[in-house]
């Protein structure tokens, strides 16, 4: 697998280059996202090129929180919520590529923080990717050399060779398109405008353990699936669609495919060679439970799921108090508490140390549903 700079970063190089940057520490917090639809299989012989493009919901409330510092020394160091790690190949491997280009020899003491659970199906990847090319925007004073569009191309295309996902959680936007091009090894990031401007989410956390197969693994296996043409060929219509019903406000159209399209990634992992289930007993205990009250009551609130047994829910403001009566009487059928963590707010990515000091107070509200 090959990394390959958008052919766009020539210029940005350049400039560094011209510019001849000195280097300090940076920080930066960004948020998560879920995607509505799916991007689920990579090119084989690119680095981080989706096979479809995707549309995601940015979560300003679940976030992570990176600081970088000039180290001496070859070696990188990296802490995870406060305890050293190894520095995961990927961002290794585009650190050795890019810190050179912008004049740095020296080595970096990485450290990376989330205020959610990790690696089980929420997307830490992305805002922990955002995060960490936004400190290095940050270190290296790249907003006094940079346009508007090239900030945007520095954050959307460098989070991408992070992590593919960590690409819609830099733009300040409630939704955002990952737009593969056709017949291009690059991508484009853009925000979709949407009616929808009152959406709430919430994760019923069933299981914070990290799961065993990796989102990169599921995404190399994917195109063995028998379903994975038949959804490819789809997804133009759906993007279409989903765009569509974000213009108009068309709750409806939104949340069936929302719906049908976490269905679909994990029908693909389960018919996939090997086959592989990231769903959990008790996350389809939920789901039947969920389901059924939700159609019963009529209210609002449809659910997804990435890569992992944890359930986001996304509802209409004005269904809060009907999204947690459902969830109560759910609780009822599931017999044990649910976990519930309440996005509480869309700020978008925070560079530098002022915009993180100005993030609200209250991120993430825990609430437990228990049966009486």
């Amino acid at each position: 697998m090959r990394v390959s700079f958008p052919s766009s970063f020539a210029s940005l190089f350049y400039k560094i280059r011209q510019a001849a940057l000195s280097s300090k520490c940076g920080c930066c917090s960004a948020p998560s996202n879920i995607a509505l639809v799916k991007y689920w299989g990579k090119e084989a012989q690119a680095f981080q090129i989706p096979l479809n493009s995707s549309l995601s919901f940015t979560l300003g409330g679940f976030r992570s929180l990176t600081n970088i510092h000039p180290k001496e020394g070859k070696n990188h160091t990296f802490f995870l919520n406060g305890k050293p790690s190894t520095l995961p190949a990927r961002i290794h491997h585009v650190l050795d590529l890019l810190l050179p280009e912008l004049g740095y020899t020296q080595s970096l003491s990485i450290e990376s923080s989330c205020n959610f659970p990790h690696s089980c199906g929420l997307a830490s990847s992305a805002s922990g990717g955002a995060a960490l090319i936004g400190a290095l925007f940050d270190a290296f004073f790249l907003a006094d050399i940079f346009t508007a569009e090239e900030q945007r191309r520095w954050l959307t295309e460098g989070a991408r060779l992070l992590s593919g996902s960590a690409t819609r959680s830099v733009l300040p936007a409630a939704f955002v398109l990952w737009e593969r091009l056709a017949n291009q090894l690059e991508t484009r990031t853009i925000a979709v405008p949407s009616t929808l401007s009152s959406l709430a989410h919430g994760v019923v956390l069933l299981d914070a353990t990290p799961k065993s197969l990796s989102s990169s693994k599921g995404h190399d296996n994917a195109p063995t699936s028998p379903l994975f043409a038949w959804r490819q060929a789809s997804l133009p219509r759906i993007l279409q669609e989903v765009q569509e019903s974000l213009r108009l406000g068309d709750w409806q159209t939104l949340s069936r495919h929302a719906e049908q399209e976490a269905f679909a990634l994990h029908a693909i992992t389960q018919t996939a060679h090997p086959p592989f289930c990231y769903l959990s007993t008790a996350t389809q205990t939920f789901l039947q439970a969920f389901l059924i009250e939700r159609d019963r009551q009529q209210v609002r609130v449809f659910m997804t799921i990435d890569a992992g047994p944890n359930i986001h829910l996304l509802f209409l403001e004005e269904e809060r108090e009907a999204v947690r009566s459902l969830l109560r009487r759910v609780a009822e059928s599931f017999q044990a508490p649910l976990p519930v963590l309440f996005n509480q707010t869309s700020t978008p990515i925070a560079i530098g140390t002022d915009a993180i000091t100005a993030l609200p107070e209250l991120l993430i509200q825990k609430e437990i549903f228990s049966p009486s």
